[in-house]
């Protein structure tokens, strides 16, 4: 099954409360609006690099 970003959505409602940063690490860019500036996009083939865990970590620092 795939998860779309609509589950991503559902369970910051559900959760949200608790979580006051968040990253989403997909090889799919489906992101809603909203979510985009919480989103790193990996390549299927090769999976998270250095690159994406640098913008990981920038995205849980600010």
């Amino acid at each position: 099954m795939r998860y779309t970003p609509y589950y991503n959505d559902r369970w910051l409602v559900k959760h949200g409360m608790n979580v006051s940063h968040y990253v989403i690490i997909d090889d799919v860019d489906n992101m809603l609006p909203e979510q985009q500036a919480h989103f790193v996009q990996t390549n299927p083939e090769v999976g998270i690099t250095i690159d994406d865990t640098d913008s990981i970590i920038e995205i849980f620092n600010k």
